[in-house]
């Protein structure tokens, strides 16, 4: 008899085709350019593992999850890449983030001071997170400039990166553009402070990282608007995931007929 079982429905992902993908994406960037991969929520289904492995070949220098068990697990796989934890991080969980070496981000005053706390004059990269309009988390943006302040005279705090979240770069090029605008007048606000106070230069201001983050927006946002719906450019991007399942029953359905509870499908001319 045979008893082999086959899988009733299952995923496929094509990692070659998501480095193809991540190649296309990469001559976008600026020269000397890097850029980090998202992984968070198993990379969406895809294999955070697999999906980090692909990407780390293909050029990206950072990793980002939503939390610190997802950190917490790639460093148990064997991942020594920079992992950023974009979402915010309990107090509680410090001593483990410190441990496994991610990296947090901060949007509060209270999360900075306790982490200062247990650095014990460590240095340590931390990243900020401005609120330019998605507002589900971040600091708000009249607060940033001094929660910068505040975190700049924090012991064993260094801001390795400052970033933000697109709320509708797929539909909204206006609400885009706003947030772009409050993202870089905090820039240009930093750039000014360091030339008026040159200690700042020093310290590696100008160094920091700034990210937007989502790959809709990841080259010049005019050029992303005239472009996003060019079939040039879903032309050469290719799916990776498929769903996939083997037919259990093909059935006839008369007309006049419904389907399933509630009779939520009716079968019409």
């Amino acid at each position: 008899m045979n008893t082999s079982i086959q899988d009733r429905s299952w995923v496929e992902i094509d990692l070659a085709a998501f480095a193809r993908n991540l190649d296309f994406l990469k001559e976008y960037l600026d020269e000397g350019q890097d850029f980090l991969q998202i992984v968070k929520a198993d990379a969406y289904g895809h294999g955070a593992w697999e999906i980090a492995q692909t990407a780390l070949k293909h050029g990206a220098v950072y990793l980002g999850v939503a939390n610190l068990e997802e950190g917490k697990l790639l460093r148990i796989q064997g991942i020594r890449a920079p992992i950023l934890i974009l979402s915010p991080s309990l107090s509680g969980e410090i001593s483990a983030i410190l441990d496994y070496d991610l990296v947090p981000t901060v949007s509060d005053s209270d999360f900075a001071r306790a982490l200062s706390r247990h650095l014990e004059g460590r240095d340590y990269p931390i990243h900020l997170k401005l609120d330019t309009g998605m507002h589900r988390s971040g600091i708000r943006m009249e607060q940033a400039a001094a929660l910068y302040s505040e975190i700049e005279n924090l012991s064993g705090l260094r801001i390795e990166g400052i970033f933000s979240h697109f709320a509708s770069s797929e539909s909204d090029a206006e609400y885009c553009l706003y947030q772009e605008q409050q993202f870089y007048g905090f820039h240009r606000c930093l750039a000014r402070e360091a030339t008026l106070y040159p200690s700042q230069q020093q310290r590696g201001h100008h160094q920091r990282l700034w990210q937007r983050l989502q790959s809709g927006p990841l080259w010049d946002l005019k050029l992303w608007i005239d472009t996003i719906h060019d079939p040039a450019i879903a032309h050469n991007l290719q799916a990776v995931m498929s769903f996939k399942s083997t037919i259990s029953q093909i059935k006839d359905i008369r007309e006049g007929e419904s389907v399933g509870y509630n009779r939520g499908v009716e079968i019409s001319p």
